[in-house]
């Protein structure tokens, strides 16, 4: 009915339903719903207002929502202060999706956001975003990514730091490296192993 009216040229009928729908219903397609309507009448602020209430609903999938997001400004900074809740299973999405299609600056700024809020379940994508810096020779970024993850003890390092000569990430081989990040890389080669935690670190 909502969409009738809209199509019928009565956009505010077309809300108001939407709305009732809501009040109705809390779940994700109202919301998601609303934030399209809004997006098609060109409405910014109840756009982003329904964008980020759709995105709190985040055990969903919301590449869709991201797109949108997207299509409605090309400003990073405004989407993630607008769109992106706090919350660190949003924001780990929002960061593969940024990293999926190729958006590396707006990853760096969502890639902070998460790594001052993760867990050890998002880990995995700041070091995977931190990897991707590094392969673009944005070290100076990636090291700033990693050391918020040191500092908040998710690798078991202390942060990288050039006047106190911690240049290089678990030296003497006493952990068991991180995949990813300044972390060793280690391949499985014939012949050569390694000695981990609780035995005489190194490699033989």
């Amino acid at each position: 009915m909502a969409l009738e009216a809209e199509l019928a040229g009565r956009p505010a009928e077309a809300e108001r339903l939407l709305l009732e729908a809501f009040r109705r219903d809390r779940s994700y397609l109202p919301r998601w719903t609303l934030a399209n309507f809004y997006f098609r009448a060109g409405k910014r602020e109840q756009f982003w207002l329904w964008a980020r209430r759709a995105a709190e609903m985040g055990p969903y999938d919301q590449s869709a929502l991201f797109e949108l997001c997207w299509r409605m400004s090309g400003d990073a900074g405004e989407i993630l202060a607008k769109a992106i809740p706090a919350d660190p299973a949003v924001l780990s999405q929002y960061l593969n999706y940024l990293l999926r299609t190729e958006r590396l600056e707006a990853a760096r700024g969502a890639a902070e956001a998460l790594a001052r809020l993760a867990g050890p379940p998002q880990r995995a994508a700041v070091l995977y975003a931190c990897d991707r810096l590094l392969a673009a020779g944005r070290v100076g970024e990636a090291a700033e990514l990693w050391n918020l993850l040191a500092s908040r003890n998710l690798v078991p390092y202390l942060p990288l730091a050039a006047e106190r000569g911690n240049l290089v990430t678990n030296w003497d081989f006493s952990q068991e490296p991180v995949p990813g990040g300044f972390d060793w890389r280690v391949s499985r080669l014939a012949g050569v192993a390694v000695r981990g935690p609780g035995r005489p670190p190194g490699l033989t």
